[in-house]
């Protein structure tokens, strides 16, 4: 730190005054009691007002090596002391803000004695940590300043990143929608630009709480920079601080503060986006949104109960996105939210198809009217025309066109291998699947759905490796489980099997799909009179909810009852069920393969 005492330097900020030749902190001229390491790091970073001040910089600069304390600790007692002292609050500061994992940041105004500002940097060059060349104090006729040379985001090499979280810094829990969906807005715009590789949204979410460094985020997403941030969302205002930081070597190359009305969000987003853009020398080719800030908020809404992924949620998610496009008539993203919900039900076996298809149809080709260049409507009209209308051909065209429109968007690679699947093309699927997995790296859906591929095509061992990895990332995913035991079933390993899938039916809360899962492992366990029990259980919830034909037609296959199977997936056929495009490539399906019927049916499909 540039040693200033002889030059009498005092700065200015707010009611306060701090004498460096003093060593005193003065409020309204009266002497406020702050000695020591809180002191020195107040000094620290008001000598260098806006620019992020690492915590290893702190530890360089004011604990010694020799110093046998507790540096995590003592440095969050000083900052804790020094806010005291200041009357300053973390949640709403008005001095020090801290930058999780990162540091601090001095944000008052700052003035030195005479009333010249303390030179603060120039925003779009900061930097994390020390800065690579000298600070040196310049005297030029009484007038102090800074001139500081650092590197920028465009000497940076940079052709991949991944926005991370964006935290709320409202207080308001019930506020995180919103910094949820200033996150998937980020990314979802950054991810217009055609030489950047932008990790999805669903990876990104997974360092929400995390302590791990930018060096080794970015290291599991196979990233060279990252982007995050803070939100707050106050008494009509809204402030959005972000930051570019190098993930190699941990170095903030960008840094900057948007702060405006909460109706003028859309522009603020936009502004942060093409700033990025910008630094990057990148051009964005997001359009602009002319949406009411009140549609937006229902439309982030909706897609943070979509996230969710439950029934509750999904009927939430509903509600949200409805009230988008009542506020926002032209609001393409909200029908197409409302697209996904309510295939989504049918998928998860939720709702009756015929119910929940149609609807989401209507809702898709709205939102392919209003905006026919809307990558994420055509994935979801792909998806449509691929488990409910059986049209193929059409299909694979709208998951082609999404491609095209936007080839940073994960979902539509994911749901075209999954097509890919039924159509028994196995290495396409798992081609296309990794494709999508290297936007979206942790994904827990995508790493379960290349098992599954996997599963699908036979190659039981690699499937288990696969759903075990994905289980590395959450021991209680439920879908990974349920899939683990079903591969472990059709090894002939029974006990696992069974082991394994009593863990996913307590991760996924009784669903229907994993409890006709268990039914049939112990019937292919020798276990009869269990899976008959377990059965009629299943069939007793019928009367309050949905169950799908097609889950009992595999339980019977298991049992070996083949005609009463053929006659539940006439059944599940008569219903469109989501699943019966796999039956030509499912393996509880194979006792079946060489029966007329089976055959027969497999025709009618279109498979």
């Amino acid at each position: 730190m540039t040693d200033q005492k002889d030059l009498g330097v005092v700065f200015r900020f707010g009611a306060f005054e701090l004498d460096v030749a003093e060593k005193e902190l003065r409020k309204h001229g009266i002497r406020v009691k702050l000695q020591g390491q809180p002191f020195l790091v107040l000094h620290r970073l008001i000598e260098n007002p806006n620019r992020l001040v690492g915590r290893e910089e702190l530890k360089r600069e004011l604990w010694p090596d020799d110093t046998f304390v507790d540096f995590e600790h003592s440095l969050n007692e000083a900052v804790n002391k020094l806010r005291l002292a200041l009357g300053d609050s973390a949640s709403r500061p008005h001095f020090v803000e801290t930058v999780p994992r990162h540091g601090y940041r001095f944000i008052a105004p700052v003035e030195m004695a005479g009333g010249t500002p303390a030179a603060p940097m120039p925003t779009s060059s900061r930097k994390r940590g020390l800065v690579t060349a000298v600070a040196a104090l310049v005297l030029a006729g009484g007038v102090v300043g800074w001139a500081i040379l650092r590197p920028s985001a465009r000497d940076a090499e940079i052709r991949s990143l991944a926005v991370l979280p964006l935290e709320n810094l409202s207080g308001d829990p019930t506020q995180e929608y919103f910094s949820d969906g200033m996150t998937d807005e980020l990314t979802a715009q950054l991810a217009t630009i055609d030489e950047l590789r932008v990790i999805s949204r669903t990876s990104a979410r997974r360092f929400k709480t995390t302590d791990k460094t930018a060096r080794e985020i970015g290291a599991e997403l196979g990233v060279d920079a990252l982007v995050e941030g803070s939100v707050r969302l106050a008494d009509g205002r809204v402030r959005i601080r972000v930051q570019l930081v190098e993930a190699a070597t941990d170095e903030s190359l960008w840094t900057e503060t948007y702060d405006g009305a909460a109706a003028d969000i859309l522009g603020i987003q936009d502004r942060v986006a093409r700033s990025i853009a910008r630094e990057l020398r990148m051009e964005l080719d997001a359009r602009t949104k002319d949406i009411p800030p009140a549609a937006f908020h229902a439309y982030l809404k909706g897609r943070h109960h979509w996230n969710q992924r439950t029934e509750k949620d999904f009927l939430k998610a509903i509600e949200y996105f409805s009230e988008a496009t009542s506020l926002a008539p032209a609001y393409a993203e909200a029908y197409a939210g409302l697209a996904d919900t309510y295939s989504l039900l049918s998928v998860y076996n939720l709702q009756r198809p015929e119910r929940a298809m149609p609807t989401a149809k209507k809702a898709v080709l709205e939102a392919l009217r209003i905006d026919p260049r809307l990558a994420e409507a055509h994935a979801s009209h792909g998806q449509i025309l691929f488990l409910y209308d059986w049209n193929w051909a059409e299909a694979k065209s709208e998951f082609e066109n999404a491609i095209e429109l936007n080839p940073a968007y994960a979902g539509t690679y994911q749901w075209y291998g999954v097509y890919l699947m039924a159509m028994n093309r196995p290495d396409e699927a798992l081609r296309t699947i990794r494709q999508a997995l290297e936007l979206d790296p942790v994904s827990l859906s995508l790493n379960e759905n290349l098992g599954w591929a996997l599963y699908v095509a036979r190659r039981y061992p690699e499937a288990i490796e696969q759903f075990e990895k994905t289980l590395e990332l959450d021991p209680g995913f439920g879908q990974a489980l349920r899939y683990l035991g079903l591969t472990e079933l059709y090894l002939g390993q029974y006990e696992e099997a069974l082991e394994t899938l009593e863990r996913a039916r307590n991760a996924l809360t009784g669903e229907p799909d994993v409890q006709a899962d268990l039914a049939l492992a112990h019937a292919l366990a020798g276990e009869k009179e269990e899976a008959v029990r377990m059965l009629e259980m299943l069939m007793k919830e019928s009367g309050e909810r949905y169950i799908s034909p097609f889950l009992i037609a595999s339980f019977h296959t298991g049992l070996g009852d083949f005609e009463e199977a053929l006659d539940w997936l006439e059944k599940a056929y008569e219903e469109r069920v989501a699943y019966m495009v796999f039956i030509g490539v499912d393996p509880s399906f194979d006792p079946l393969r060489a029966h007329p019927r089976f055959q027969a049916l497999l025709a009618r499909v279109g498979l």
